[in-house]
């Protein structure tokens, strides 16, 4: 399963401004696969996702089609939008997409203050 995730735009996903980071998604077990489709086979379940961005980037752009832009979290917070996807051939017709997802302003800041630094 994969994420894309932008700095919305008037509440919804916005192309131009698309974040860079792990194209994965993350559950209580590590990586979720990409034939595993917990979303529709538990969705009276709470879940829990992680994905992994950039705080800061814009200067490369690796998808075919995308303008970079340049962006700072850490300084401006912004509201993201994502959306889940995945199924057997995701990269090429996603079997699955989940509704927009808004995390607000308020928890990119709390996830910011709360994150530990990232030790290579």
């Amino acid at each position: 399963m994969g994420a894309d995730v932008s700095i919305c735009t008037d509440g919804e996903f916005d192309q131009t401004k698309v974040l860079e980071g792990d194209p994965y998604i993350y559950g209580d077990r590590g990586q979720v696969m990409q034939d595993e489709n917990p979303i529709m086979r538990d969705a009276s379940r709470d879940r829990t996702f992680h994905i992994y961005l950039l705080m800061s980037g814009g200067e490369e752009c690796g998808r075919v089609g995308c303008k970079p832009f340049l962006y700072n979290l850490m300084k401006t917070p912004e509201d993201l939008c994502l959306y889940l996807h995945g199924g057997a051939f995701q990269i090429l017709f996603p079997a699955f997409q989940s509704n927009l997802i808004v995390v607000p302003r308020s928890a990119v800041v709390m996830a910011i203050r709360n994150a530990r630094p990232h030790i290579e």
